[in-house]
C-alpha cells in the first residue's frame, strides 16, 4: 500500500495541473512520469526476471538492442498512446513511428529514446530515458513527415535518470522543474524548481574519444574550454 507523499514537497501532478494543463500536454508529461515509474521497476529487478542482455536485434541506430530497450519503448508507446493527446511516436527502438488510431492527426507529437546508456545496465550504472515533444496542428490524416521537425520547434522535452535515486526533469518554454521519485508513495516530487544554468561553471563535459570525428568549430570549442575548466 503506498504512502502519502512527503510533506512539503508538490508532486508532478499538481505541477502539471498549474503549469502545463494547456491541449494537454500536462497528460503527456504525466504519462511519461508513469512510464518512467514502470521502467524504474524493471530495471530494479531486471536480474532477477531475467531481463540482462541482449535480444540479438540491431537498432536504427546500428547499436545492439538490449532486453530492457524493448520493454522500455513498449511501455511508454502505451502509456502515451493512452492519453489520447499523442498522435505520434518515433524511437530509436522502432524502425516506423506509431500512429494513433485516430481521424484527427491534431495533437502532440514524441520521439524519445526509452532506456538511452542500455549498454550500462549490466554492470548497474546510471542510464536515462528521453523525450522531446513537438505539436502538429495539421489536420486530416497523420502524416509521418510531420515528424520531420526541428528541435527549436519544440513545445517541451524532458529526461528520466535512473540511479541512486530517479529524477525527471521536465521542460517547457521559460519553465524547467525537476521532480524525484518518492518510492513510498509513487509519486515524484518536485524537488529542483526553476532550474537555471549557473552563471559560472567549474567543469565541461565531453567524449574526446570522438574528437578527430566532430568539425572544425567543435574541436576549437573544445579546445578553448580545456585551457579553461577540469
Amino acid at each position: 500500500m503506498s504512502e502519502p507523499p512527503q510533506a512539503g514537497h508538490q508532486t508532478l501532478k499538481e505541477i502539471a495541473a498549474s503549469l502545463w494543463d494547456k491541449n494537454g500536454l500536462g497528460d503527456v508529461i504525466l504519462a511519461i512520469a508513469d512510464g518512467a515509474i514502470q521502467v524504474e521497476q524493471k530495471i530494479r529487478t531486471a536480474a532477477l526476471e531475467g531481463n540482462l542482455g541482449t535480444t540479438g536485434e540491431i537498432n536504427v541506430q546500428g547499436e545492439i538492442v538490449q532486453r530492457l530497450d524493448t520493454i522500455g519503448n513498449d511501455i511508454f508507446v502505451d502509456r502515451l498512446i493512452k492519453t489520447g493527446n499523442v498522435v505520434a511516436i518515433g524511437s530509436e527502438e522502432m524502425t516506423d513511428a506509431t500512429i494513433a488510431d485516430r481521424d484527427d492527426a491534431t495533437g502532440f507529437m514524441v520521439q524519445m529514446d526509452p532506456v538511452d546508456g542500455s549498454s550500462n545496465i549490466d554492470v548497474a550504472a546510471g542510464i536515462g530515458s528521453v523525450f522531446g515533444i513537438w505539436h502538429n496542428d495539421a489536420p486530416g490524416p497523420f502524416q509521418e513527415s510531420s515528424l520531420l521537425r526541428p528541435g527549436n520547434e519544440q513545445v517541451a522535452a524532458a529526461y528520466v535518470i535512473y540511479g541512486t535515486s530517479t529524477i525527471l526533469v521536465a521542460a517547457t518554454l521559460g519553465s524547467v522543474q525537476g521532480f524525484t521519485l518518492d518510492n513510498a508513495s509513487g509519486e515524484f516530487l518536485l524537488t529542483h524548481p526553476d532550474i537555471r544554468y549557473p552563471e559560472k561553471c567549474e567543469y565541461y563535459s565531453a567524449n574526446v574519444g570522438n574528437f578527430g570525428d566532430w568539425g572544425e568549430p567543435v574541436q576549437r570549442a573544445v579546445t578553448a574550454l580545456q585551457g579553461q575548466y577540469t
